[in-house]
């Protein structure tokens, strides 16, 4: 199963694992878009803004573990 993540920090947007058109197939694994200057998130700046992604990706794995990690604490079924 592959987990889509996106992830908004002002005018950057990430997503991760994702579908940029629905049904359409994953273009990338890393999408990083500026919705300031392409509201339809069609240019992948991922290689122009290394660092903006890498920000946003680290920000993303936080969100990600601290979920799964409320899930187990409170949600998952007793083993």
């Amino acid at each position: 199963m592959v987990t889509i993540l996106s992830l908004r920090r002002g005018k950057w947007k990430l997503v991760l694992n994702g579908q940029l058109v629905e049904e359409a197939p994953a273009e990338d694994e890393v999408h990083l878009s500026n919705l300031e200057e392409g509201i339809g998130e069609k240019v992948n700046l991922k290689e122009e803004e290394p660092e903006v992604t890498e920000e946003l990706k680290q920000a993303a794995e936080i969100w990600r573990a601290g979920i799964e990690e409320r899930w187990e604490r409170e949600f998952a079924p007793e083993k």
